[in-house]
Parts: C-alpha cells; sequence; structure tokens
C-alpha cells in the first residue's frame, strides 16, 4: 500500500536535516494557505489526515484546532508524530467510515503512488463533507519526463520509488464527477526536490526558489501542487 513506504524510518530521513525542515516548511505553508482559501476551515473541525502515518501534517493541524483523525492502511504502521490522535484502519479507497465524516480531507505523498487515482479521489470525496486537499505532481512540468528521467533521479536519491505523475485536467473532472470544483492552486517548488536533498541547505536553492516564484515561473510549472476542491452544494 502507498502509505507503507511513507510510515517508514528510512522514509523519515529523506525529510531530515535542514534541507528536509525546508522541505515540509514549504509543503506547510501550502497546505495552510490552502485551509484559509475562503471559507476558511475553522477550529473544531473535523479533519481526516488521509495515509498520513507519516505525521507531516500531524503539528499543523493540531496547532490550528483541528480534530485531526489519521487513515492507515494497516494497523501496524506507525504514525510519526501526535501518536494519541484517532486513527481508521481499512483499505485506502474504502474506508470503514460513514459518507461525509469529516469536515475536510487532507492527504499528501499518496496521489503520486496509487494504483487507481480515479477510485482514490472518489473515496476521499465520500469522506469529505466540504472540503478536499490534496498534493500531487502534476504533468506541467518536468515530471511529463518522469518515466525518462527516473533513472538520473534515481542516482540522485537510491532510495526513491516510482511515481506518477496526475494530469491536472484528469483530477479537476474526476473531482468535479463527485460534486466537488476546484478552489485553490499552489506550485510548492521550481527545482525538483530530488535536487534539494542532494544538495543540502543550499542559499543558492533558496535564492532560485525565491525568483522563480517572483517571476511567475513556480506558478506556471512549479511542482508538487497543492490544490483545494469545495463540495459544491453542502448539505
Amino acid at each position: 500500500m502507498p502509505d507503507t513506504v511513507t510510515a517508514s524510518e528510512d522514509y523519515a530521513l529523506r525529510f531530515s536535516g535542514d534541507a528536509g525542515a525546508y522541505l515540509l516548511s514549504v509543503q506547510a505553508q501550502s497546505i495552510a494557505a490552502m485551509v484559509d482559501v475562503y471559507p476558511a476551515i475553522g477550529a473544531g473541525a473535523k479533519i481526516l489526515d488521509h495515509a498520513g502515518t507519516h505525521g507531516q501534517l500531524a503539528e499543523l493541524l493540531e496547532q490550528r484546532g483541528y480534530l485531526r483523525t489519521v487513515s492507515a492502511s494497516k494497523i501496524d504502521l506507525v504514525d510519526r508524530s501526535q501518536a494519541h490522535s484517532p486513527k481508521i484502519v481499512g483499505k485506502l479507497d474504502a474506508m470503514p467510515v460513514a459518507d461525509k465524516s469529516f469536515d475536510a480531507v487532507v492527504t499528501v505523498r499518496l496521489l503520486a503512488h496509487v494504483d487507481d487515482l480515479d477510485s482514490a479521489v472518489r473515496e476521499m470525496c465520500r469522506l469529505a463533507q466540504k472540503t478536499v486537499i490534496v498534493d500531487y505532481p502534476s504533468m506541467r512540468s518536468i515530471n511529463f519526463f518522469s518515466r525518462w528521467l527516473f533513472k538520473y533521479k534515481k542516482r540522485i536519491e537510491r532510495d526513491t520509488r516510482q511515481f506518477v505523475s496526475v494530469s491536472d485536467r484528469h483530477l479537476e473532472r474526476i473531482f468535479a464527477e463527485q460534486g466537488f470544483k476546484l478552489v485553490a492552486r499552489h506550485q510548492q517548488f521550481f527545482i525538483p526536490m530530488a535536487l534539494h536533498r542532494a544538495l543540502g541547505d543550499s542559499k543558492v536553492l533558496r535564492f532560485v526558489e525565491r525568483t522563480a516564484r517572483a517571476i511567475g515561473i513556480t506558478r506556471l510549472i512549479g511542482n508538487p501542487v497543492v490544490a483545494r476542491f469545495d463540495r459544491l452544494t453542502i448539505e
């Protein structure tokens, strides 16, 4: 299952050190921006951190006063932080909970590794009463060539794994079929994350990132993308 790798100690090491902290800080800022989009998700909301056993969003969600539940495909997966959060266990595309059990569903590190993107999205829409927030590698970037470039990425990150780039248009269509519309989208990095990890906490890379964002390049081809989708009709 996709969350088996992300819950591991080896995966946590990919986000260790100053470079890892920088990557996670940008991710946190992106997620925070999405929950603050009008209408903002207020404190006290029930949030499902879907496949969130890596714990990357735990601190952010709980600091904002959300009631966080984490889902996992297996009971023995380790929630890396805030282990007291409630958990639900089951197939990630068929969780054993009722429809619209959560105000919002948030997931990172998932859609790039699922076998069936449509089923994964449908399940998150089923569980969310109002909002779904996802991150994904968009085809609108160098990721379009990921199949051919993977061997070079492997040389940089020896523990990396294959991932599937997602068509923005296809993702929007799946959500639309479930009655959700795209509300906001945020591109995280201009430079591939693998280079950030390989070169460490580089002031040069950060300068390039700031420049690319300032002149609009990141908005055009940045990755991964964080997107928020809201239900069109809320009962």
